[in-house]
């Protein structure tokens, strides 16, 4: 029997370690945050959503503390020691009370005026396009997103694309119900010659485009005459005009003889 007590103790001491194993590794993937800069605290709490699901409730608030320091990490004991279980806090309540006291609303609302603005610029491809976008959205909308923020982000994102075209395509087959799937949709979405071509930059009209696409259209043209032939035939005007000319000095070398002849005999 006290064997067995200890091989479970065993047990229980190595899945401990490991455990905490997986805290330290999520830990050194997050950038430690204190809390004094709005723009930080949301990069930080995009890091800790991006973290490693973690098994137990316990773990994943280890895991939020260990990511903190300074005014950050006392906000977030202070914040637990109100609860009458601190380990059964979720992460969402503990994400909704750090917005609060590190993220006022007058940061999301000038971070959302910016999001309004942000384009896709002329030669920047979608991959740029998105990350851009992605980081002013997590500046607007920091927390949890309901329907209408989503909505609201898929029709700012459709807006900025670049081409008109491109974004017809983003909303033919329905519209996106999250960022994301608007970001994969495009992503996924098949480009014509015509888009590659547009993505450089360029705003051309479509029938100057299509020259891009599709082989051009050849008229066939009358064969050119050579300079050799053009010079034979002005070679045989010259000896023609030769001949003319020869005529008629002959027709008024008569003409004078004729006229010499009458006046001798009158």
């Amino acid at each position: 029997m006290d064997q067995e007590a200890a091989l479970r103790t065993q047990a229980e001491i190595a899945a401990r370690n490991e455990c905490r194993q997986i805290i330290l590794n999520e830990i050194n993937k997050v950038t430690k945050c204190n809390g004094s800069d709005p723009t930080l605290v949301c990069q930080w709490i995009q890091e800790i959503q991006l973290a490693r699901g973690l098994p137990e409730n316990t773990a994943a608030i280890e895991l939020i503390s260990g990511s903190m320091c300074g005014a950050f990490k006392l906000e977030l004991e202070a914040f637990l020691a109100q609860q009458p279980n601190r380990d059964a806090v979720l992460w969402e309540d503990i994400r909704t009370h750090l917005l609060q006291c590190f993220v006022s609303a007058d940061h999301a609302e000038f971070h959302h005026g910016l999001l309004t603005k942000v384009r896709q610029q002329p030669g920047e491809n979608i991959l740029a396009y998105n990350r851009r976008f992605r980081q002013a959205a997590l500046e607007a909308f920091p927390g949890d997103r309901n329907a209408d923020q989503n909505r609201e982000l898929v029709r700012i994102y459709g807006k900025g694309l670049l081409e008109a075209a491109a974004a017809r395509k983003f909303v033919t087959a329905g519209w996106p119900a999250t960022l994301e799937e608007a970001f994969n949709h495009r992503m996924s979405a098949r480009e014509t010659a015509q888009d590659r071509y547009q993505h450089l930059g360029r705003h051309e009209e479509a029938t100057k485009v299509a020259a891009y696409s599709s082989p051009p259209t050849t008229t066939p043209r009358q064969p050119q005459e050579q300079p050799q032939q053009k010079k034979s035939e002005m070679d045989a005007l010259a000896k023609k005009l030769d001949q003319v000319m020869t005529k008629l000095a002959k027709l008024e070398i008569q003409s004078n003889a004729s006229r010499i002849t009458d006046v001798g005999q009158w």
